[in-house]
């Protein structure tokens, strides 16, 4: 069993599925219910970016970065990241 402790840092990426909004949904409320909980750590709102106006941050198969995604996506996780540091 993996255990992070609760004194560690953790940043986690939510989760978007254009196909599966709402399950998306139920999974980051959840997830963001937990991470509360935990403290010390904060989501990546992958789901967030992809729903920002005329955003395209997806290849054709909708779950995968293109071009594009593979810049936000690295940039939303260290941009988190440094902001959960900064914040301790």
């Amino acid at each position: 069993l993996f255990f992070i402790p609760p004194t560690k840092p953790v940043v986690w990426v939510d989760t978007y599925l254009p196909d599966r909004v709402d399950n998306c949904f139920v999974f980051n409320g959840a997830l963001d219910s937990i991470l509360r909980r935990r403290g010390h750590s904060e989501i990546a709102s992958w789901s967030a970016a992809n729903l920002e106006p005329f955003e395209n941050l997806l290849r054709s198969d909708q779950v995968h970065p293109n071009e594009r995604g593979h810049v936000v996506f690295p940039t939303l996780i260290a941009t988190t990241l440094r902001h959960l540091l900064l914040s301790t």
